[in-house]
């Protein structure tokens, strides 16, 4: 499998999920991959925690 298969499929799989709520709601795609989402706290300044990343909207 080379990485135009690995983007194919991707790309399917994508396609297959309800993605249109991702920011609110991962659920779709969580089940859809049959994962399980771990939430971790984070220290202040730890990557993730909000003070390296700002939504432009905000």
């Amino acid at each position: 499998m080379d990485e135009a298969d690995i983007t194919q499929k991707a790309r399917a799989f994508v396609t297959k999920v309800d993605v249109s709520g991702i920011r609110e709601d991962l659920t779709p795609y969580v089940v859809a991959a049959n994962a399980k989402v771990k939430k971790d706290e984070l220290d202040e300044g730890e990557s993730g925690s909000g003070n390296h990343f700002r939504h432009p909207t905000n």
